[in-house]
């Protein structure tokens, strides 16, 4: 799919739809059934009674544009709800797609308060956090899905250095395993800490 707009509202219908429905019966479930105008640039998203294939619809440029999704295997998350739609963030939608269930993330969110002191006249704002991947553009998401695919899905450091080789990232496998050896002091000194407050 193309990159979405920022700020986009994305829409899913709690409903199964009839997937032999394209540009004209999508829009028309838009109107009658989520009940939102779908030339207003937001994305609605549509599955099959089987949640094998979803569609997506949007208004781009004076068209509409559909986007179309069929799993080989498995079935899309449904969303429950007693309204005919669910809204979600372009973030969700795109874990979704990806088939991440929504509902077992943790959004991680750091503040950064600015304090006034008394001696000062001017405005302090807290160090910002200390970088998760040190020297790097990368974000907590890439550390994230490292440790995800080695203690989730045993997917060994080589094989993901491989990966991200084939990929064109350039990164040492030395990094690989020294950002595996960090989470393991971090997650063995938690788990000590709470073992000692039982």
């Amino acid at each position: 799919m193309a990159t979405l707009p920022a700020g986009v509202r994305v829409f899913v219908s709690t409903e199964p739809a009839d997937m032999r429905k394209s540009f004209d019966g999508l829009v028309a479930l838009t109107r009658r059934v989520l009940r939102q105008d779908p030339v207003s640039g937001d994305l609605f998203v549509f599955v099959n009674r089987s949640g094998s294939l979803a569609k997506i619809l949007n208004w781009r440029r004076g068209g509409f544009c559909v986007w179309a999704k069929k799993l080989e295997q498995g079935r899309f998350a449904r969303w429950s709800s007693s309204q005919a739609a669910v809204e979600i963030n372009d973030t969700q939608l795109m874990m979704w797609i990806d088939g991440i269930e929504v509902s077992a993330t943790v959004v991680l969110r750091y503040e950064r308060p600015v304090v006034k002191r008394k001696d000062e006249a001017k405005l302090v704002t807290t160090p910002a956090p200390v970088g998760v991947l040190d020297h790097a553009q990368a974000d907590v998401s890439m550390l994230a899905g490292m440790l995800v695919d080695k203690f989730m899905y045993h997917c060994p450091l080589y094989r993901q250095h491989q990966r991200l080789t084939d990929e064109g990232i350039t990164l040492s496998r030395s990094t690989l395993d020294q950002w595996a050896q960090r989470h393991r002091a971090a997650d063995s000194g938690s788990r000590s800490a709470a073992a000692t407050d039982r």
